[in-house]
């Protein structure tokens, strides 16, 4: 054997699961994964050793992997309750070997996308799919998450936690992702997945325009559109939302509306809120490391014909609706 075909051979031995093209290319005494299209209309894969007894006469053939162990299995399904992939369309599914890890396998390139890791999940941005690596703990809680792009490199390696902090759906959407680290939250740009706000917040909410960032008793307004952290710090409980310009709060059990291009106080619900609501539901808002829910929420907004609604808890069990617009409330 000369020597470049042993540098070669070192190499793609070196890089296995970074996508060497040749990577699944080798003749194996464990036999092969066939990858079959079980159903058309709904995308349903499976994934069968060659030595599984089913009738697959049914299903087509759209790829295969060569085991390199014993422990050799394969699934197309992201972790339950996320949203399935067009699989099919992306030539992906996880493919578990050896270690009892998964890693990312292109079955129509014959190629390995990714390191190993305990799941995926995806998030949907901007038309790409970016792919969060996740680690697990012995209880089965996010460990540690790398995010790979849309060409399956890796740019994040040392967050906790990207986008996922339920079980159900992600804190992204097409401007930002959230994340956190040492038990602090920030933000990634969906576009490139650079980091535009460090993880030094105690509490983050996305909303469609704006982020709204809480450290301490200080709330402060990540801008979507400028992509800058407004100035203005509001010193109040909470903020509920933000409706074009204007900023809805409270403040103990006030709910206070600032016009933000103007910094300017522009209206207050004088003590609409009842005195004994507990603080923990205000942070409920805010919350998203548990799954944790609560019943009493205080404000709800909503628009309806350009009339801002307020759905506003006077006492425990009765809530008023108050219509807004313009600074004024109509009835």
């Amino acid at each position: 054997m000369n020597k470049k075909r042993i540098l070669l051979t070192a190499i793609c031995i070196l890089f296995l699961v970074t996508g060497c093209s040749n990577s699944n290319k080798y003749n194996s005494k464990y036999g092969k994964l066939n990858i079959y299209l079980k159903d058309k209309e709904t995308n349903e894969f499976i994934i069968l050793h060659e030595t599984s007894k089913e009738d697959t006469s049914k299903y087509k053939l759209v790829g295969e992997y060569n085991c390199a162990s014993k422990n050799c299995d394969g699934k197309y399904e992201f972790i339950e309750g996320e949203p399935t992939l067009d699989l099919y369309k992306n030539n992906i599914v996880e493919i578990k070997d050896g270690a009892g890890k998964y890693f990312l396998y292109d079955f129509e390139k014959e190629s390995i996308l990714t390191s190993e890791y305990n799941t995926f999940r995806t998030i949907n941005n901007n038309d790409k799919t970016y792919y969060v690596a996740v680690d697990l703990d012995k209880e089965g809680n996010i460990e540690s998450s790398t995010i790979y792009n849309d060409r399956f490199k890796e740019v994040k390696k040392d967050y906790e936690n990207i986008g996922f902090f339920s079980l159900m759906y992600a804190e992204a959407n097409d401007n930002v992702i959230l994340t956190k680290k040492n038990n602090k939250y920030g933000l990634l740009d969906s576009e490139n997945l650079k980091e535009i706000v460090k993880p030094g917040y105690e509490l983050i909410k996305l909303l469609d325009n704006y982020a709204i960032l809480k450290d301490d008793d200080k709330l402060r307004i990540y801008n979507y559109e400028s992509k800058k952290i407004n100035k203005d710090v509001y010193n109040v409980d909470y903020i509920v939302t933000v409706v074009g310009d204007e900023l809805f709060a409270i403040n103990d059990e006030d709910i206070i509306v600032y016009n933000i291009k103007e910094n300017k106080k522009v209206y207050t619900f004088e003590d609409v809120l009842y005195a004994d609501i507990e603080d923990e539901v205000y942070e409920a808002y805010y919350e998203v490391s548990t799954n944790e829910y609560f019943e009493v929420v205080p404000v709800n907004i909503y628009v309806v014909n350009d009339i801002i609604n307020l759905s506003v808890y006077t006492d425990k069990d009765t809530y008023t609706i108050f219509e807004y617009k313009d600074g004024k409330v109509l009835k």
